[in-house]
């Protein structure tokens, strides 16, 4: 399968669904929600505690992010 693109944005909760929008926009990249699926290798989902970057398929491994904060 051909993918147009290895990464796409995503949100885990319908309220962060604007701001997935924006992240999507800002970056140029496709957005992926349920009722429009986009074949990608990879997510950037953000969360209602940060923004992961995740691999799709069996065996992936956990999401991937860095806290500034600590």
């Amino acid at each position: 399968m051909l993918l147009s693109s290895t990464i796409a944005v995503a949100c885990e909760s319908f309220t962060l669904r604007a701001d997935a929008i924006a992240l999507a926009a800002e970056l140029a990249l496709p957005l992926a929600i349920e009722q429009s699926p986009v074949p990608t290798t990879h997510r950037l989902v953000l969360t209602g505690e940060r923004l992961e970057l995740r691999e799709l398929g069996v065996g992936a491994p956990g999401p991937v992010y860095v806290d500034f904060t600590a």
